[in-house]
């Protein structure tokens, strides 16, 4: 025995927006984008280094020797450095409004693959709700078809009709 699968529309939409690789793709390239906009206006802030460095020689100064003929130097290099971004002809200017149009182009390309999607399962829905009620009126037709058996046959066997009646009524039943 059949019985179709029931189904909601939203709970479907959710699945699929939230599974479908189509969907996910379009996800990663907006954090991707959105990432290297971050990365690209990161560039206006100003650059703190730290180094160090123990026992290093440098040249012209002499280095003191041991026992065993090895030289150290007996200093430590200690370099602190602030650099801030002051001129470069527009390119970081340029790069972030490249960053942010490919954010925006990702964006895009995501509600176009969500409105697909929506779409597509959409469309089956309404096919399965389709294939639901046709299922339905198959069943009503099949029990009015076997109903009319039923009837042409005992007027049959009371003489009320030919037997052409009861050959149609089963070729109906066969027919649905």
């Amino acid at each position: 025995k059949f019985e179709p699968v029931t189904e909601d529309l939203e709970g479907s939409l959710k699945i699929a927006y939230a599974r479908r690789p189509e969907i996910l793709q379009a996800e990663a390239q907006v954090k991707s984008a959105e990432a290297a906009r971050r990365l690209a206006s990161h560039d206006f802030l100003p650059v703190l280094t730290a180094g160090g460095l123990y026992n290093y020689a440098i040249a012209g100064t002499p280095a003191s020797s041991n026992a065993l003929g090895s030289s150290l130097n007996p200093y430590w290099q200690v370099n602190l450095g602030l650099s801030f971004p002051f001129w470069d002809g527009g390119t970081r200017v340029q790069e972030i409004r490249r960053s942010r149009a490919a954010v925006d182009e990702n964006e895009e390309n995501l509600r176009k693959v969500r409105r697909a999607v929506g779409l597509e399962v959409s469309s089956a829905y309404l096919s399965l709700e389709r294939n639901r009620k046709v299922h339905q009126i198959a069943g009503d037709q099949v029990r009015a078809a076997r109903e009319d058996l039923a009837i042409i046959s005992e007027r049959y066997k009371n003489g009320g009709t030919s037997v052409l009646d009861v050959v149609d009524a089963q070729a109906n039943l066969l027919r649905i």
